[in-house]
């Protein structure tokens, strides 16, 4: 896993294969687990918006565990936390084989479904199968949107969570047999 920008110094936060720890050993839940989600368009039968949230980061397409819409103008997806949170991370599984479908998509979080929210991270590149870490400075919000801008585009996300607070540094610990 790595970083989507550099990130101050303070607070320590242990992002595990599943869970992230506070610098405190307190278990800090992915607030995106199992919410209601939506996005812009259905590609298939298989890719429903749901399963960017469904706790399985299966980077593989045919597992069963991603999402996908149909080729078009500006695709979204978006989760509902419930009610308002302070959101200091969004991390972000890509599907294996779209090494470039994510460049250049924007995190948003706010407490309206407006994309004047505002802007946790752009994402300017996750490799294939990969999971990136997003630190958002904090934004209270209670949606969550991945947003990327563009013609004739599909959004392809293999697991989105959402973590409280303001994560400053990370330490990563990898489940064994992932990169």
């Amino acid at each position: 896993m790595k970083s989507g920008s550099e990130l101050p110094q303070c607070n320590l936060c242990i992002l595990t294969y599943y869970f992230c720890f506070s610098h405190r050993g307190h278990l800090l839940p992915n607030l995106a687990l199992n919410k209601t989600a939506v996005q812009s368009s259905n590609g298939d039968n298989i890719g429903f918006a749901f399963k960017a949230i469904d706790g399985n980061r299966d980077e593989n397409y045919q597992g069963g565990s991603c999402t996908l819409t149909l080729s078009q103008s500006d695709p979204w997806w978006r989760v509902d936390l419930a009610r308002v949170y302070t959101v200091g991370a969004v991390v972000i599984t890509n599907g294996a084989g779209f090494e470039n479908r994510l460049d250049g998509a924007e995190i948003w979080i706010g407490k309206s479904t407006n994309f004047s929210d505002p802007e946790c991270a752009v994402i300017s590149h996750i490799p294939s199968g990969q999971t990136f870490y997003f630190p958002c400075s904090s934004i209270e919000g209670r949606y969550v949107t991945v947003f990327l801008p563009g013609s004739e585009k599909v959004l392809n996300l293999c697991e989105v969570e959402v973590y409280y607070g303001n994560h400053i540094f990370i330490l990563i610990l990898e489940k064994a047999g992932k990169s």
